[in-house]
């Protein structure tokens, strides 16, 4: 038989056994939360890294190829050119007047660098050329890569008759309608009230009392103000 200080001892026992028991399921419970809660967390942080590494695929037809815009460029030469690390990454998208753009086959950054002859990188203003021939515009003028010095004159008062420069003032520019690599200059005015000059293919004529015809598959210049 057991006396009252066995019970009470086996009871201070079965309580302590009874507490310690709560508090390992507690903290089972408490471990399993973490547990969960920390793949959860990483599962959301794969998702998210690789929703923000999955890059937009842009297709280059002068390339035939896809591309991330991000890091390529499409060139017109069909080159994906590496994109320049300047670019800010909010920049690289190509849109209305974009700061990544081609020279030739490299990519560049507009905001830094210039692009002269379709090929050359550098970082001042490109040179104004004339045959391939650097030239001043305020004492010089290119005329379908003919070179002409103005020698003092104003240059806004000449223009290009195809290769040729001539004043405004003084000439008109005379343009074959159907072959423009054939041009010429006419007088401009005549003091006579009677005159009014036309261009005739490159030929000058009084549109008053003449007419430009087609004779025999050539411009030709007749009397009269009808063909």
């Amino acid at each position: 038989m057991f006396n009252d200080d066995n019970r009470t001892g086996m009871n201070k026992v079965i309580l302590v056994c009874l507490v310690v028991a709560v508090f390992g399921a507690v903290d089972a419970q408490r471990r399993r939360s973490r547990s969960s809660t920390s793949t959860r967390a990483s599962t959301t942080t794969k998702a998210r890294a690789s929703t923000t590494t999955q890059a937009p695929s842009y297709y280059c037809a002068a390339a035939a190829a896809y591309y991330n815009p991000y890091e390529k460029i499409c060139c017109s030469s069909g080159v994906l050119a590496d994109m320049p690390d300047t670019v800010p990454m909010d920049q690289r998208l190509n849109g209305f007047m974009p700061r990544a753009n081609c020279c030739g086959n490299v990519g560049y950054d507009s905001s830094y660098l210039r692009c002269c002859a379709g090929s050359k990188l550098q970082t001042e203003r490109c040179p104004t050329l004339c045959a391939g021939v650097e030239y001043n515009m305020t004492t010089a003028m290119c005329c379908s890569n003919t070179l002409h010095q103005l020698n003092g004159a104003v240059a806004s008062q000449y223009y290009c008759c195809g290769t040729i420069m001539f004043k405004l003032s003084e000439n008109s520019c005379c343009v074959d309608s159907d072959d423009s690599s054939i041009f010429g200059l006419i007088p401009k005015y005549s003091s006579s009230p009677d005159v009014l000059t036309g261009c005739c293919s490159i030929t000058a004529f009084n549109m008053y009392n003449s007419s430009c015809c087609v004779v025999n598959g050539v411009k030709t210049v007749v009397a009269g103000t009808s063909c």
